[in-house]
C-alpha cells in the first residue's frame, strides 16, 4: 500500500513522498523501514525523530520528519489505519506449532485454544482459559481461574497466580462527536522467563506491537499494566500499582504500592515510593515520592515544612 492511499483513507494532509510503499504499522519505538507509525501527542516528537519508520501519522506538522500524514484526530486516524492492516497483523502473530509436551499437566476443565504450544513440565490448573496461538514455555505454573488471550507468549519458569488476565484490550478510545469510539488492539503480550505475577493482576495487549515483561520481573497482586508498556529485567512492583500505556521501566526498578505512572520513562535502579504519582521521566538511580512525584529528599522537606507550619497555626 502506498502512502497516498492511506492519507486518502484517513482524510489526512500528506507531506512528503506520496508513492512511499508501506508494508505495515508498528509502535513508535519498534517501527522499522517500510513501516508507518504514529505521533499522537507532543511528548512523542523526540522519539519520532529517532524512529526508523518510513512515515508518520501526526497531530501536527513536525520539522525533521520526512513523510507525514497530518490529521485533526490522531486517535481516530490510528483506529482507521489499524483496521486497514488488521488482517495482516493478526496473520503474522499466528503460532504455526500446536505441540503440547507429554510431561505437561493440564487439568481436564482447561479451555485451550487452537495452535497453542505448551512446554515440558508446565502445570495448568482448573478453569484456566487460554486463547488461540499462545506459546507457554517449560516449567511454568498457571494457577486456577487465569485467563490468557490470543497470541500471548509466556516463557520458562513463570508463575501466574489465580485471577490474572493477560492480553485484554487496552483502555483506548477517542471522542467521535459526542460518543466514545474504540481503538482496535491487535498487538500481543510477551512475558519472559522467571517472571511471577500476583493474583488478579491485569496486563493489556499492545495496541500495535507488544506489551513486554522481561526476565525476572516480580508483580504483586492487583497490578495493572497498560498497553505497550515495556518493563526491563528484574523490576519489582508492589500491589495496586497502575501503569498507563507506553510506559518504559528500566532494569531493577522498585515501585511501591498504589503508585501511578503516566507514560513516563523510568531509569534503571530508580525507586518509586508508595502512592507516588509519576507524571515525568525519572533518571537512573533516582528515588521519587509524592504527587506529582519529585525527588524523595524534596518531598521530605516539603512535608516537614507543612507539618511545622500546620503546628504553628494551631
Amino acid at each position: 500500500m502506498i502512502l497516498a492511499d492511506i492519507a486518502k483513507h484517513i482524510s489526512g494532509e500528506l507531506i512528503g513522498n506520496e508513492s512511499t510503499h508501506i508494508s505495515g504499522i508498528n509502535d513508535i519505538a519498534s517501527a522499522t523501514d517500510k513501516q508507518l507509525t504514529f505521533v499522537l501527542e507532543k511528548k512523542y516528537i523526540s522519539t519520532a525523530k529517532q524512529s526508523k519508520a518510513s512515515a508518520f501519522i501526526t497531530f501536527q506538522h513536525i520539522e525533521g520528519l520526512s513523510n507525514q500524514i497530518v490529521v485533526s484526530s490522531p486517535k481516530k486516524a490510528l483506529s482507521q489505519t489499524i483496521l486497514l492492516f488488521k488482517d495482516k497483523i493478526l496473520s503474522s502473530l499466528k503460532n504455526p506449532d500446536n505441540t503440547v509436551a507429554s510431561s505437561a499437566q493440564i487439568a481436564q476443565n482447561v479451555s485451550l485454544g487452537e495452535n497453542c504450544s505448551i512446554g515440558n513440565n508446565t502445570i495448568i490448573s482448573n478453569f484456566v482459559s487460554i486463547g488461540n496461538h499462545c506459546v507457554i514455555g517449560n516449567n511454568t505454573i498457571i494457577n486456577p481461574n487465569v485467563t490468557i488471550y490470543d497470541n500471548t507468549i509466556i516463557g520458562d519458569n513463570v508463575i501466574i497466580h489465580s485471577g490474572v488476565v493477560i492480553g485484554t484490550d487496552g483502555f483506548g478510545y477517542f471522542l467521535d462527536g459526542k460518543v466514545w469510539s474504540k481503538v482496535p488492539h491487535v498487538g500481543y503480550v510477551k512475558i519472559e522467563n522467571d517472571v511471577e505475577i500476583g493474583a488478579n493482576t491485569c496486563i493489556d495487549r499492545g495496541c500495535i506491537g507488544l506489551t513486554h515483561i522481561m526476565k525476572g520481573c516480580k508483580l504483586d497482586n492487583l497490578v495493572h499494566i497498560a498497553h505497550n508498556t515495556i518493563i526491563d529485567p528484574h523490576v519489582a512492583i508492589a500491589a495496586q500499582v497502575g501503569i498507563t500505556g507506553s510506559t518504559r521501566i528500566g532494569t531493577r526498578v522498585m515501585i511501591g504500592g498504589q503508585a501511578g505512572i503516566d507514560a513516563a520513562y523510568i531509569g534503571a535502579n530508580a525507586i518509586i515510593t508508595a502512592k507516588a504519582g509519576v507524571t515525568k521521566n525519572i533518571k537512573d538511580n533516582e528515588m521519587v515520592s509524592g504527587f506529582p512525584a519529585w525527588t524523595h529528599q524534596k518531598e521530605l522537606k516539603k512535608e516537614a515544612y507543612l507539618r511545622k507550619k500546620f503546628r504553628s497555626d494551631l
